[in-house]
């Protein structure tokens, strides 16, 4: 088979060096701990909320990873539990139902729901997006938000499954997304869409 992922850790932001990771499950902390570590963060684990909150007390961190479901108090709980402390700390929530996660009491606390199991790419993506509004912040870096062009995308794809497949990929990009059944439908489209 295809190697899924690359074995060499990408890039992450130097801003982000410590890190709060709490799961009830020890393989689960391990995992995420061989994947963090070796970029460069110091992981501090936890196996329940309580713990969670005693960590904090005792010190700051940089952003909190958190399971979803975990006995006596779950990460929206949890998060919930940090906000009403008074901590700004980014949390990101790894879920196996992220549709029924970010409708429940404490989602609007999240900066991130990410599904389970995720891949070691798309956890280190959402990390450098966590550290994005500080490196927005020095002149230049980037364009701003505001200031970026709404995309026009046009998809030749004849395939009914294929089409649902990417749109669900990209079901969370602020895009205009239409398909084309077949090349000559393409070629008229291009001409009135203008992706």
């Amino acid at each position: 088979l295809p190697v899924a992922e690359e074995a060499s850790a990408p890039q992450i932001p130097l801003s982000i060096k410590r890190m709060l990771v709490v799961d009830d499950q020890f393989i689960n902390r391990t995992i995420l701990e061989r994947q963090l570590v070796p970029c460069g963060i110091s992981v501090v684990l936890c196996r329940s909320g309580a713990e969670a909150l005693a960590a904090l007390a005792d010190g700051a961190f940089d952003a909190i990873l958190t399971d979803h479901e975990m006995p006596e108090m779950d990460g929206l709980t949890l998060a919930q539990a940090i906000r009403d402390r008074g901590i700004a700390t980014p949390i990101v929530l790894l879920t196996s139902n992220p549709a029924a996660a970010r409708g429940a009491a404490g989602a609007q606390h999240l900066a991130a729901t990410l599904q389970k199991p995720i891949l070691r790419a798309d956890l280190y993506r959402r990390l450098q997006s966590l550290a994005a509004p500080a490196e927005a912040a020095v002149p230049n870096s980037a364009v701003a938000v505001a200031e970026r062009r709404h995309m026009r995308v046009l998809t030749a794809e004849d395939n009914r499954t294929n089409q649902l497949v990417f749109q669900k990929m990209v079901r969370d990009m602020n895009i205009d997304l239409i398909f084309a059944n077949n090349g000559e439908e393409a070629v008229a489209l291009f001409g009135t869409f203008q992706p």
